[in-house]
């Protein structure tokens, strides 16, 4: 569509045809039953070292899985500033605002604010299945749930394969490589920061 060349290691697949539609709902629902979603490394904020958080995940019409590759690190960088790899960053992913402050300031104050705080800051499980017609906002997480053990494992074995095909380094090696790229950046540093 842009008039471009595609590139040889170009895996996804054109939207051109859906865009270009005049159907409604599901456009060549039989092709595309699902969408694969992959994160790595946007803001080093580990304790430990530079790396940042490998997932893949698949989103089907009705359920999302998800794939933590790193569950012993932060999803949205170290809320320990004090130890973060660089310094003061806090909880580097998200940005620092009013709402990220209230969410650490307020996480004690009662069990539903320390929920929501896990929520959006805790650290993760290897695998997540979200059923989203029934919870379309995703907070109930059913991968430990015996009633989606079929589902979850359908999900699991189809994002497998499709790393596979796609020759995805956290399945067929080298994803240790992503964190070892050099991060000349910094992040969200916590209030108490004070420049030098």
């Amino acid at each position: 569509m842009a008039g471009v060349e595609i590139p040889s290691e170009m895996t996804g697949k054109s939207l051109s045809k859906l865009m270009r539609s005049s159907e409604e709902g599901f456009v060549d629902q039989k092709k595309r039953s699902y969408v694969l979603h992959s994160k790595e490394r946007h803001l080093p904020g580990q304790e430990e070292g530079m790396g940042g958080y490998p997932v893949r995940a698949i989103r089907t019409h009705d359920y999302l899985y998800i794939r933590n590759f790193k569950e012993e690190r932060w999803p949205s960088g170290t809320p320990n500033y004090k130890e973060a790899t660089i310094p003061y960053c806090w909880l580097g992913d998200c940005d620092n605002g009013p709402t990220k402050s209230y969410m650490v300031d307020m996480r004690l104050k009662d069990e539903q604010h320390q929920k929501l705080y896990e929520l959006a800051f805790g650290k993760r499980p290897a695998e997540e299945l979200y059923d989203c017609r029934k919870d379309p906002v995703q907070l109930v997480n059913l991968a430990a749930d015996p009633a989606y053990t079929e589902i979850k494992n359908r999900l699991s074995e189809k994002l497998l394969s499709q790393l596979l095909i796609t020759a995805d380094p956290r399945v067929v090696g080298g994803g240790e490589k992503f964190d070892e790229f050099p991060y000349l950046g910094h992040g969200p540093r916590h209030p108490s920061y004070k420049p030098e």
